[in-house]
Parts: structure tokens; C-alpha cells; sequence
């Protein structure tokens, strides 16, 4: 048991889906009862430690936000842990999301109307972004 807490209700991956090339922004809230600011505030990205930034707070005992956007990540899905130590010793709280970088996004999906009957006419509709700016070669329902 640690003197402090990261907790994931408290841990966040903004975007959770990014083009390559596109921030991701990685968030957590440290707390610590006895008020000790942390000496390491840091997020393991695949491997590669990234030291976070404090973004929001003040009282250690509330929480203060600690924050992180990287846009360097290659095509995939990426595994991702926080580690903090408040001098007493690291802690590792591993993430329950995991991040997705990819070359393409379908966005703002939707179908119009949302029910009907076997004659009811449909539109289905949605924004396709390529990260080299290119149209989709084709298209298929």
C-alpha cells in the first residue's frame, strides 16, 4: 500500500482513437493524504517513459492533474501505465484503456431514421479521414 493514489477512475486517454500524427493526451489525478507533492510523475507509453506535467490543482490532498499529449505514436494499439512516487517508492498503476493510433477514421456515423419497416428508405452517412488527406478507393455497405 502506498501513501498516495493514482487511481483509473481518476486516469484518462484523450482521444481514445487518433490518426498517426495526431495528439493523444494522457491525464491522472494524484492524491496524497499527508499533502507530499510526487518526485516522479511519469507514463510509460510501450515502453518509453514520458514525465507528465502538472495541469490542474493544488492541494496534493484533493488532487492535482498531472498531463502528457504525444503525437509520435506509430500506427497500433499501445499499452500504457502511470508511475508516481511521492519518495517513498514507485508506484505503477496500469491503465484499463488502451490507446489507438491509426491511418484512417470514420467519424460522425449515423443512419437516418433509426427504425422502419422492410420498405423504409434508409441514409447512412459518415465522415472518412485519411492521415495523407486521400479520398477512399471505395466504399461499401
Amino acid at each position: 500500500m502506498y501513501p498516495f493514489n493514482v487511481g483509473n477512475a481518476s486516469a484518462g486517454v484523450v482521444p481514445n482513437v487518433a490518426l498517426a500524427g495526431k495528439p493523444i493526451t494522457f491525464t491522472a489525478t494524484y492524491t496524497s493524504p499527508k499533502n507530499i507533492a510526487p518526485t516522479r510523475t511519469e507514463i510509460d507509453i510501450d515502453g518509453v517513459p514520458y514525465t507528465m506535467q502538472r495541469i490542474g490543482g493544488t492541494s496534493y490532498k484533493t488532487g492535482v492533474t498531472y498531463s502528457v499529449s504525444i503525437s509520435t505514436l506509430f500506427v497500433g494499439v499501445h499499452y500504457h501505465r502511470y508511475i508516481f512516487d511521492d519518495g517513498s517508492g514507485p508506484a505503477t498503476y496500469e491503465s484499463t484503456s488502451s490507446p489507438q493510433v491509426t491511418p484512417l477514421l470514420l467519424s460522425s456515423s449515423s443512419v437516418n431514421p433509426t427504425s422502419g419497416t422492410s420498405s423504409t428508405v434508409y441514409t447512412f452517412q459518415t465522415t472518412y479521414t485519411d492521415v495523407n488527406g486521400e479520398a477512399p478507393a471505395q466504399s461499401l455497405l
